[in-house]
């Protein structure tokens, strides 16, 4: 899912709280910035992945 304008308020907030900076800020003065969300389909124990 791609997302424009503003992201969703969870995201950022979890983006501040690990990395003290905010995603939603465009990194260009006049820039727009877009959030893409990849769905997680299938969790693979570390050391099983191939």
């Amino acid at each position: 899912m791609l997302h424009r304008g503003l992201f969703p308020e969870k995201i950022t907030d979890a983006f501040t709280a690990k990395y003290g900076c905010d995603v939603s800020a465009p990194h260009t003065p006049g820039g727009d910035r877009v959030l893409l969300e990849v769905p997680v389909r299938r969790w693979l124990p570390a050391g099983l992945a191939q």
